[in-house]
């Protein structure tokens, strides 16, 4: 019998009486989907669904102020039967699919309120733990090198992205989208948002703001995929890049234009800085003049944007021109820069391939002394993520040398794998921090190829995943998924069982985003041959093995 897996909407039906009270909870399948264990997720939503045997039982944990120890209940697939839930806020929810006993599936929702004598419907997708699985239905379009964003209410907000690539000539030519969709964790879907992008546009920018909002900036609305050589060292050329900044409101589903950044600028890096204000560093404004496309025109300017005053003005002026680079803040509240440095000439004492760093209250980038930095830890285009306010992880990248040629980064011991790096922002050898490259100088931390353009997420317990990326200039997208671990000190595979586990097909420009109720859901990318590629438009949803912990 061939093995299959599904995902699974939950729709738990709650209900508060007073102490001493019985209460049903009757979860009603509202969609019973199967997929294959292996092989692409289906792009057909009106696909045909079915529930199989995988889960035979269901089990409930409800936590929250006031309740001492969980409550918890289990039973069949029909109801289960839960004695006295107190009513009150900030209910966490923990459901379990099961066979055997054995919880194969899980599901959380926090923050739930429960009212005394009423009905309380509450939505909880399982996903399948320490797995991929398929999202409930695809993108309403195919994506890739769009942004991914995690609002303040769990869905996930995606712009624009190429969702076409084609001929043009000796090239393939990549179109933008203005399109946005929404992914809801407790449905496991996705919804097409009325409004739309007042530009189409993709290698771009979006940042969460503290109010709730997206600032959206810079990108291209269209873009050439070049074979590598002494013009091009570069395989992406931006022909249409974008200076208009706009912002999405959640409450009304809108894009609102706030006017034009001071240059555009497609492959630079956003930030929002501890006063609000988001900060646009670097990038490209186009093909350079002399028609060379090695970034080698990258800009050392920056934007502020403030959203109180709806504008954006120029900024503080980096020491190197960069592109292809990242920004993040420290704990602190220092906004630091890696990678992406088109001059390697010494500053400031530092050779150019160091990071910058802007201090809280000032406006001025200085070079950042960082432990353990040299030529080729200047990355270009690597898969980063903050993972601990103190500890950004970076997953390969591109570097560039002095001439304008870019090589797949590699890890100082094999020239096959590609490097995993954790900047510690308090480590105490340097004013900087350090870069940490694994427990052994003989076996560094690394991905099993060489890749750009991978993605990463955080997961519970200073862990951080990560998948996909390009294998080589060519543009051959991978589907390998390795699991960083700081506890033990660790790089290796994804494993279930003790089997490998995969991408359900090669993903790159694509994106990872952590929900914070224990999955992490993969959206969009290139996927495809070197000959036949295509942005994706489907969803894979993966069930973190370590649950978060919730308030109790």
């Amino acid at each position: 019998m061939t093995r299959r897996d599904h995902t699974l909407l939950l729709a738990a039906l709650l209900f508060a009486g007073c102490a001493g009270d019985a209460v049903d909870v009757a979860p009603g399948l509202a969609a019973r989907t199967t997929y294959a264990l292996s092989g692409p997720c289906p792009t057909d939503p009106t696909a045909p669904a079915e529930f199989t045997g995988e889960i035979d039982g269901f089990s409930v944990e409800i936590t929250g102020p006031g309740i001492n120890s969980a409550i918890t209940a289990a039973g069949g697939t029909d109801s289960l039967r839960i004695e006295e839930i107190p009513a009150g806020d900030n209910r966490t929810i923990v459901l379990f699919g099961e066979l055997s006993g054995a919880k194969l599936w899980r599901g959380i929702r926090t923050g739930v309120t429960i009212a005394a004598d009423q009905e309380t419907s509450v939505n909880i997708l399982l996903a399948k733990v320490a797995d991929l699985t398929c999202a409930r239905n695809p993108q309403f379009e195919p994506l890739a090198f769009h942004t991914a964003t995690v609002l303040q209410d769990g869905r996930v907000l995606l712009t624009g992205g190429a969702n076409n690539e084609r001929d043009c000539g000796a090239n393939r030519c990549l179109e933008a989208s203005s399109f946005a969709e929404l992914y809801d964790p407790t449905l496991g879907q996705f919804t097409r948002i009325t409004g739309a992008l007042n530009r189409n546009r993709m290698f771009h920018t979006a940042t969460l703001l503290d109010d709730g909002r997206v600032l959206i900036a810079g990108g291209t609305s269209d873009a050439e995929i070049v074979a590598v050589d002494g013009t091009n060292p570069f395989p992406i050329r931006p022909t249409n890049v974008v200076s208009l900044v706009e912002v999405f409101d959640p409450t009304t589903g809108m894009f609102t234009s706030m006017g034009d950044d001071t240059v555009p600028r497609v492959f630079h890096a956003a930030v929002k800085m501890r006063d609000g204000r988001v900060l646009l560093s670097g990038g490209v404004p186009g093909v350079p003049g002399d028609g060379i496309n090695s970034l080698h025109n990258a800009e050392n300017t920056t934007t502020v944007c403030d959203v109180g005053t709806f504008s954006c003005s120029g900024f503080a002026t980096l020491n190197k021109a960069r592109a292809g680079h990242v920004s993040y803040i420290d704990d602190n509240g220092n906004v630091i820069v890696w990678g992406g440095s088109v001059d390697l000439a010494a500053t400031q004492g530092l050779a150019g391939y160091h990071m910058e760093v802007m201090r809280t209250g000032s406006t001025v980038f200085e070079m950042n002394e960082v432990a353990g930095m040299s030529n080729n830890r200047n990355l270009f285009f690597h898969g980063v993520t903050q993972y601990h306010p103190t500890r950004v992880l970076s997953a390969g990248g591109l570097v560039r040398d002095e001439t304008g040629t870019f090589t797949l980064a590699s890890t100082s011991t094999d020239a096959t794998k590609g490097p995993v790096y954790v900047h510690d922002t308090t480590a105490a050898q340097a004013p900087g921090g350090g870069l940490s490259t694994g427990g052994d100088a003989a076996n560094p931390w690394s991905l099993a190829t060489l890749r750009f353009f991978a993605a990463s997420a955080p997961l519970t317990g200073r862990r951080v995943l990560m998948s996909g990326g390009f294998t080589s200039l060519e543009f051959a997208p991978s589907s390998g998924v390795s699991l960083f671990d700081e506890g033990s000190l660790s790089v290796g595979p994804l494993s279930v069982g003790g089997e490998d586990r995969s991408l359900r097909e090669g993903r790159a420009g694509h994106r990872m985003s952590a929900i914070g109720d224990g999955t992490v859901v993969i959206t969009g990318g290139l996927t495809g041959t070197v000959d036949a590629r295509a942005p994706n438009g489907t969803g894979e949803v993966f069930g973190d093995p370590i649950a978060p912990e919730v308030g109790q």
